[in-house]
């Protein structure tokens, strides 16, 4: 007996290991273009701001910088909340700053190391706390770690906020699990409260979808408390445990709701001020971001199973429907991970229905929590696609554009797809080991399964070219370096181009996004105001995007600067002529 009890620890031991090292192999796998280079993550774009954004929680750290303020368009205030905030990124960033990194490099392992956490903390999750084991952990790691739309959409490095997520869920699934334990009860009430805030003080949009996968997720629960199936008896305790905790806590839960409310009111206190200002988006512009019906499969031309197959369909062609943003829809599931959730749907509903009214048939009660929580966590899964699915601009996402605070700060609502890899992961790797460890299988063959059905699920999201790099260390470091110094009585700055076909950036001709990141960097390194910018929202009356318009850039400098009532000595950088000149009111 002895002897078997150490034989299957050893064999535990061995799979734990094997599986960590699978999952360290598929980091590499995953970041293999960026690793041992040069080269960036993403594209040069967003997260060539977002790399600016943590520069300036660096500076604020440090107070050079106004914690409300980043260094665009000014002078206008408590520009942090034009944005995603990122602070979650900030804090290991800075430390790494701190310690003389350079920025770029810096901002590469931050990211680098968040995907791992995200990896290693959701097979913790699913492994001790969901109690299932190495293997099908490891399933639901690759389907939430290296799903396709992950290799899709890294560029916008801002939504890598995901691989908190994990950490969340273990935090929440504690509170309950420890209850009875007054100090760990406590303890990680405040642990979760704390993540999601900063959850939200590093990125919105995956704030608000997990608040809404959890809403969906709670609304089902209830709905199933209230069937009329289910046993009054078992229905009274439920209750009853849960005003005992209230009567006898009340002063532990308005403790919880304090602290909730003091650390989000920063947060709101920057963010509705700057909503009022912009107003919110229109539905019109958010429902050209919903998907289709097939964008649910659309993985993009780039996958390596159905790559052809996306191109052959020319899905990007909806360019005149879609508008400009199109590729936002590429963050559909594989094929195979939604043949294995509408599997599942129908297997596990099944399966609950019939345990259901079996037991109530026998005994009048009907208690089974954990097969509860599975199916009620499958329906949110899909009551979440039915919210985002459109056909010819109708949706039932009109709701909760109406309904849910926030919800009109979301342009980009597909990406609801990517949050929905953790639920779709905890659906497939918990339901796929409980059906299988139903079966006697040869020992071989309950490992062999969820191997090879990781292999297939990974070959099925991965991507020909890799995750996006269009961008390097070396060439912003040479572009940098290429500025003069501004004048030592210059204390603010714009950019002007007056030979815009002169120079390239990666090969091509300068952007006007381009523009406003370089005189970023520029006041950055010589610690000057910056009336150019670049960020989700862009203010009123300014127009100085247009660097290279020669013609009518000061005079669009002009109206700025007099109708902010900007008083700092300003002056302009021609990236034409690397030359510094003083600026001069055009009337």
């Amino acid at each position: 007996m002895e002897t078997t009890e150490k034989s299957n620890r050893l064999a535990k031991i061995i799979s734990t290991v094997v599986v960590l090292a699978i999952i360290a192999g598929l980091e590499y796998l995953f970041f293999a273009k960026v690793l041992f280079s040069d080269a960036l993550i993403g594209e040069t774009n967003d997260s060539r701001l977002n790399n600016l954004l943590v520069e300036h929680w660096f500076h604020a750290f440090t107070g050079k910088e106004s914690f409300s303020v980043v260094n665009i368009f000014y002078p206008m205030p408590d520009t942090v909340a034009f944005t995603d905030m990122l602070v979650g990124f900030a804090i290991p960033y800075s430390i790494l700053r701190a310690f003389g990194m350079n920025m770029f490099l810096a901002n590469k392992i931050v990211l680098i190391a968040f995907h791992i956490f995200g990896s290693y903390t959701f097979y913790y999750l699913l492994k001790r706390k969901f109690k299932i084991d190495s293997f099908w952990s490891l399933v639901g790691v690759v389907i939430f770690s290296y799903s396709s739309a992950y290799y899709v959409r890294i560029g916008h490095t801002q939504l890598m906020a995901i691989s908190l997520i994990p950490i969340l869920i273990i935090f929440i699934y504690s509170f309950f699990e420890k209850f009875e334990s007054n100090k760990k009860r406590i303890l990680y009430a405040v642990l979760s409260i704390t993540m999601y805030a900063l959850i939200m003080y590093t990125s919105w949009y995956t704030a608000f979808f997990t608040a809404l996968i959890l809403g969906a997720l709670l609304a089902i629960l209830g709905l199933m408390f209230l069937d009329k199936f289910v046993s009054y008896s078992n229905k009274n305790r439920v209750l009853k445990v849960v005003f005992e905790y209230i009567k006898t806590c009340w002063k532990e839960v308005v403790a919880y709701c304090i602290y909730a409310i003091c650390i989000v009111i920063p947060f709101f206190k920057l963010y509705i001020p700057v909503s009022k200002m912009f107003g919110k988006r229109t539905y019109g512009e958010i429902v050209s971001q919903l998907p289709e019906l097939i964008d649910f499969f659309n993985v993009s031309t780039g996958n390596r199973m159905l790559g052809w197959l996306m191109e052959k369909m020319n899905l990007n062609g909806r360019y005149e429907t879609k508008g400009m943003f199109v590729w936002e829809l590429h963050v559909g599931f594989s094929i195979i991970v939604m043949g294995l959730l509408v599997f599942l749907f129908f297997y596990i509903r099944r399966k609950y229905l019939k345990q259901k009214y079996s037991l109530i048939e026998k005994t009048g009660v009907y208690d089974n929590q954990d097969m509860t929580l599975r199916v009620s966590l499958i329906y949110a899964v899909f009551v979440s696609f039915l919210l985002l699915v459109q056909s010819n601009g109708a949706s039932l996402w009109l709701f909760v554009y109406k309904l849910f605070p926030g919800a009109s700060a979301i342009r980009a609502v597909v990406r609801y797809n990517f949050f929905l890899t953790i639920p779709v992961a905890i659906v497939i790797a918990v339901n796929g080991y409980k059906i299988c460890s139903g079966f006697e299988w040869k020992k071989g063959f309950a490992v062999a399964i969820p191997l090879v059905l990781s292999a297939l699920i990974w070959y099925s999201n991965s991507n020909t070219v890799g995750i996006q790099s269009d961008w390097n260390i070396s060439e912003e470091e040479r572009q940098i370096s290429t500025v003069s110094a501004p004048p030592d009585d210059c204390e603010a700055m714009y950019i002007i181009d007056t030979k815009p076909d002169s120079h390239t950036y990666y090969g091509e001709k300068y952007s006007w996004i381009s523009y406003q990141h370089f005189a970023w960097e520029i006041c950055e390194k010589y610690d000057i105001k910056n009336l150019n910018g670049y960020s989700g929202q862009f203010p009123i009356g300014w127009v100085l995007n247009k660097a290279d318009d020669v013609k009518n850039i000061h005079k669009y400098a002009t109206d700025w600067i007099e109708g902010t009532n900007v008083s700092l000595k300003v002056y302009y950088y021609d990236m034409g002529t690397d030359t510094w000149h003083e600026y001069v009111p055009v009337k």
